[in-house]
């Protein structure tokens, strides 16, 4: 969790439609934007490639701290009431569709070594005690009753004791607290090695370290039963993400645990950015493991243009790097840090005051409701390079994600390939006037048809092939109160 620097690159704007059940997702450019008039033309081709499947989808989430976390409200102690919890993590995972967490675990879970023999715990010395586990074990529990699915810790540091010279420490620490989830009822899916391992507050821990600890904290997890995968190296950047994934990937015996590549998105130059970016594609499609990009946020995104530019951020991930899944900064949070945050929380004195939404959350929502896990994102072609399209598939239904970023109003002809007709689609849409907005339902009875996107909008379309009872089920909205 460091200091956020802006994620900069050339924004695509996208205008796409809903075809063969495929659900559209249309976006609003940024008011920062500088179009020229003839930059984009009065009708605009999209075409949509059912048949050429690319990366399956696993979610969209955030990192998390506890409810009573000092960090959340920046005073000396902090107290969030049993009903806005309910009611926070309802927002989060049930309304807008969330279904990842990302635990931060602070350090102090063994403030000093316990034993000089790192195969023998003496649990004694060993504290798990509220933010250091056991009130993540219980967030957790509470998010999974509203609808999230994926989770994994993230250390944010190890012990000060700790260094690279005796990796089985290392491991036994962190089987320590993998047991800790077991005896509390709850087996991690995935846990991560240290979150930005190639940042200087994180210590800088060496490739070579991270290949041998997953190794060895993979061998003594398989030992202990558990079916927990590694990520790795959830990094400062794709950059240094690439330094530390390719050594480990290289070792047979260390990919083996490896269940995600991870990286986050700071401190990168943008010339070399799309470099990086491509690396971290290449290296996991060789070895056929799923890309996550698992911490970011942007400047302003309280405004509903700041909340733009995440969306852009997710298209490029999604359509350009093959990023199977995408986290925000913080799900909630509060006064220490005021952005950043998909819900921000007001306290006084560190007391619960209320909590609310803005843009961010409903333009989140417009990927999150819809594009859900387990979906194939299928190959787009657009006729403009200012509107950016992503479509993805799940049986007979299917989702295309579009971002007008523009500052004019588009039309847009959708052509999807190989579709059943005739077609109906249900309509969402949001733009700085109006969030999660149901419009009017499209039908067509061919595989091409004809929508408007207005100028810095999302618009999402979901639907399908109308059965011989002509019934098609729809997409239910239930808007969230800010």
């Amino acid at each position: 969790m460091n200091s956020n620097n802006r994620f900069q690159e050339v924004a695509k704007k996208i205008s796409v439609v809903l075809l063969n059940g495929v659900l559209l997702v249309a976006m609003p450019a940024c008011a920062s934007v500088n179009l020229g008039r003839d930059s984009m033309p009065t009708m605009v081709e999209v075409t949509i490639f059912p048949q050429e499947p690319r990366q399956t989808m696993e979610g969209f989430g955030a990192s998390s701290r506890v409810w009573d976390d000092p960090h959340v409200s920046n005073a000396g102690s902090t107290s969030v009431p049993a009903a806005a919890q309910e009611n926070v993590l309802t927002l989060l995972y049930t309304d807008l569709g969330l279904t990842r967490m990302r635990p931060v675990l602070d350090g102090g879970v063994e403030p000093i070594n316990d034993n000089v023999d790192p195969a023998a715990f003496d649990w004694t010395k060993f504290h798990f005690e509220w933010k250091r586990t056991d009130a993540h074990i219980s967030l957790v529990e509470q998010a999974r009753a509203k609808g999230m699915t994926t989770f994994f810790v993230s250390p944010v540091t190890l012990e000060a004791w700790m260094t690279e010279d005796n990796p089985d420490e290392y491991v036994e620490w962190a089987l320590a607290i993998m047991l800790r989830w077991r005896d509390r009822g709850v087996e991690l899916p995935y846990f991560s090695i240290i979150n930005e391992p190639g940042y200087k507050r994180s210590g800088i821990w060496s490739a070579e370290w991270m290949r041998t600890v997953v190794k060895r904290l993979g061998a003594r997890m398989r030992q202990e039963g558990f079916r927990t995968m590694l990520v790795i190296p959830d990094d400062l950047n794709p950059a240094e993400a690439y330094k530390r994934a390719s050594v480990v990937l290289r070792d047979s015996k260390a990919r083996r645990y490896v269940g995600a590549l991870a990286y986050h998105l700071y401190d990168t130059k943008e010339t070399e950015l799309a470099h990086d970016l491509a690396h971290m594609r290449n290296l996991a499609a060789e070895y056929g493991i799923p890309i996550w990009m698992t911490e970011f946020s942007v400047p302003n995104d309280m405004t509903f243009s700041g909340a733009m530019e995440w969306m852009k951020i997710i298209h490029k991930l999604v359509a350009t790097y093959d990023v199977s899944a995408v986290d925000y900064m913080w799900g909630f949070f509060g006064a220490w840090e005021r952005n950043h945050t998909i819900l921000s929380i007001e306290f006084l004195d560190g007391k619960y005051v209320q909590h609310h939404v803005g843009p961010l959350y409903y333009l989140t929502g417009q990927f999150s409701k819809f594009v859900r896990p387990g979906q194939v994102r299928v190959e787009t072609h657009s006729s403009s390079q200012d509107l950016l399209v992503t479509a993805y598939k799940s049986g007979a239904q299917s989702v295309i994600v579009a971002i007008n970023a523009g500052q004019e109003d588009r039309r847009v002809n959708v052509t999807v390939t190989d579709a059943v007709a005739p077609l109906h689609f249900s309509a969402i849409r949001t733009t700085v006037r109006e969030f999660w907005s149901e419009l009017e339902p499209i039908a067509s009875d061919t595989s091409t048809f004809n929508v408007a996107l207005p100028a810095q909008s999302v618009t999402t379309y979901r639907g399908g092939s109308i059965d011989s009872a002509g019934t098609l089920s729809g997409v239910g909205i239930k808007k969230s109160a800010q």
